[in-house]
């Protein structure tokens, strides 16, 4: 929250106290907007004005051609890539989890044969 004399204070202005002005307070929670009636405005005879719009002749360009079915081959391979790229990565992660679970209960089984 912003504090008004914090800012008065970097800017070397005179303080301002906020708390001395009571400000009056409006309570609205008892506001029956049923009974409150607004303007009715009758749009069926309200028209637009008509007016014409200048003329421009555009360029002519051609578009180049876009090939979608190649377009959404290379997407698909993307995708394929990307999904065989995850499981690979899945697959060493637990390679790696089994390998590093085994030394430790290797281990572990050294620490415990050697103390029994």
């Amino acid at each position: 929250m912003i504090n008004i004399n914090d800012i008065t204070e970097k800017l070397s202005l005179p303080k301002f106290d906020v708390a001395r002005f009571d400000m009056p307070k409006i309570d609205l929670t008892n506001l029956d907007l049923s009974k409150v009636e607004l303007p009715k405005f009758d749009t069926s005879s309200f028209e637009l004005p008509k007016f014409d719009l200048p003329k421009f002749d555009l360029p002519k360009f051609d578009v180049p051609k876009f090939d979608v079915s190649r377009a959404t081959n290379v997407a698909r391979d993307a995708a394929y890539v990307s999904v065989g790229a995850v499981v690979v990565s899945v697959q060493a992660v637990d390679e790696r989890r089994r390998a590093v679970s085994e030394q430790i209960t290797g281990q572990f089984r050294k620490v415990v044969g050697a103390t029994a």
